[in-house]
């Protein structure tokens, strides 16, 4: 099965990327199926790029971070014609377990995994700033994260990240700060556009991005670090 799996770092590479494809002569492929988190109109944009070339353009944004991709628990926001949809399923059920149909207009599923990053986001400065206020009173992390996976405040970050990238000290969990500061930042900027409420979101764009500026090329399990320091002189 042919196709083209662009994974670029944001909007501008990917319009460079599928104009040079649609350039190509005689491709052997000409469905595109774009992995990658650039936002809503870069995804439109690139799905009209596709179409005035006679190509075919499928969004489809995935969600899991490396630990998802080397199990198989990606999941993947799919948009674009039916048909086009229809015709990436066979790649996608091989790279994602959980493929979500979100509309048949490219930049839809950009929305959903935004919507999705800025929850994910949003979680671990808390879960940090909750577990460094409970370690003041003498508590310890471990035992905290134990009873939070026990209790209401479970997530996939207490779950997950903590046991095996913060509490270990390996802060190994695969997403790199700048790609997460990107990523807020995108939600923030298409929020502004459609005029949604935005102010918990400026907060957390404002951490990543303090975070970036301090430990730039680290990744992102460190916040809790960073979290932890800063009421430190």
């Amino acid at each position: 099965y042919r196709c083209h799996l662009p994974v670029p770092p944001n909007g501008d590479a990917s319009e460079q990327v599928i104009s040079a494809l649609v350039d190509v002569p005689d491709p052997r492929a000409r469905l595109i199926i774009e992995l990658s988190t650039i936002g809503p109109r870069a995804a439109e944009r690139c799905g009209e790029l596709a179409d005035a070339a006679g190509w075919r353009y499928v969004d489809a944004p995935v969600s899991g971070g490396v630990r998802g991709a080397v199990t198989g628990e990606l999941s993947v926001m799919v948009a674009g014609r039916a048909a086009d949809v229809a015709a990436s399923m066979p790649v996608l059920q091989h790279i994602a377990s959980k493929p979500f149909v979100m509309g048949e207009r490219p930049g839809l599923g950009q929305v959903m995994k935004l919507a999705n990053n800025a929850i994910a986001l949003a979680v671990l400065p808390i879960t940090s700033e909750a577990l460094t206020f409970g370690a003041a009173y003498g508590l310890g992390i471990e035992e905290m994260i134990d009873v939070i996976n026990a209790s209401s405040g479970r997530t996939q970050r207490s779950e997950g990240m903590f046991p095996t990238s913060i509490i270990p000290r390996t802060f190994d969990h695969g997403a790199h700060g700048e790609t997460t500061r990107k990523d807020v930042s995108l939600y923030v900027e298409e929020a502004r556009r459609v005029e949604s409420p935005i102010d918990i979101g400026e907060v957390v764009k404002q951490i990543y991005e303090s975070f970036v500026e301090t430990h730039p090329a680290t990744d992102y399990s460190y916040l809790h670090e960073f979290v932890m320091n800063l009421r430190k002189p």
